[in-house]
Order: structure tokens, then C-alpha cells, then sequence
């Protein structure tokens, strides 16, 4: 979303990681505007197919995440499609962190949320601040 032609995702980075053998590293060349991602399913859907996971009974959304700068601000967390679609995400929650570069884990609390039909899993908003940034994420699971 936003600044796309200045936007790139690596799902299958394996250079910076925290776990495992790969990471997510999301790249923007831009110094200004805007950009967001979300992990939709079904894949490129925006609430127009029956989609999402069922996943009552979590508690948390937590994930590792790192920035290529200091104090990188930026909105996370999860749904995007609201009501006005067919098929919405049943909870929209987002949260703002400020990114460091070293890692860090990073936990939303969701045990009041109805987890019943998440479609939108995991979101990220930020904005360009007059260089070119990198965020890199790692281990997002619901607990």
C-alpha cells in the first residue's frame, strides 16, 4: 500500500535473522511518502473471497523486528478489511513501536479481540524519513 514502486519484500531473506534459517526484510528506496504491507488470505484478496483463520483462544501477537536505523516509528499489527467488504476481518487492532537496530521482541495483547475470523494476520505502516530504511521481521506467531 502507498509508495509500492519504491517498496520490495524479501519473504525468504536469509542474511539477517533472528531465528531459523530465514526472515522477512521489507526495503524502501524512498525518502518521503508512505508505505504499509499486509499478509492477506487469501493472497491479494481485500474482503471479497472467504478467507482467515479462526484462531480464538490466542492471547498475544508477538514477533521480532529490527530496523536499519535508530527509532524507526511504525504501526504494527493486524486487520486491515473492515466491515464495508463481504468477508471483514472480525477484530483491527495496530499498535505503534518504535524500531531499534538491534533486535527486539515486540508483543500486542489480544485476549479481549474476536479472533474468530482474521484475514489481515500481520500489518506494518510507516513513512519515509529522508533515507532509505530496511525492517526486518522474524518469528510472528499468535500465542
Amino acid at each position: 500500500m502507498g509508495n509500492i514502486k519504491d517498496l520490495s519484500v524479501d519473504l525468504d531473506h536469509s542474511e539477517t535473522v533472528k531465528e531459523g534459517k530465514t526472515a522477512i526484510r521489507i526495503s524502501y528506496q524512498a525518502k518521503d511518502n508512505w508505505y504499509g504491507i499486509g499478509f492477506v488470505d487469501p493472497a491479494n484478496d481485500w474482503g471479497e473471497i472467504l478467507g482467515g483463520y479462526d484462531i480464538r483462544g490466542a492471547k498475544t501477537l508477538s514477533f521480532w523486528a529490527k530496523s536499519s536505523y535508530y527509532n524507526q516509528r511504525v504501526k504494527v499489527g493486524f486487520g486491515l478489511i473492515e466491515k464495508d467488504k463481504a468477508f471483514p476481518d472480525s477484530a483491527i487492532k495496530l499498535r505503534e513501536v518504535m524500531l531499534t537496530e538491534k533486535w527486539k521482541k515486540y508483543t500486542i495483547k489480544i485476549r479481549k479481540e474476536d479472533m474468530s475470523h482474521i484475514r489481515s494476520g500481520f500489518v506494518l505502516f510507516t513513512e519515509g524519513v529522508g533515507m532509505s530504511q530496511q525492517i526486518f521481521l522474524d518469528e510472528i506467531v499468535f500465542e
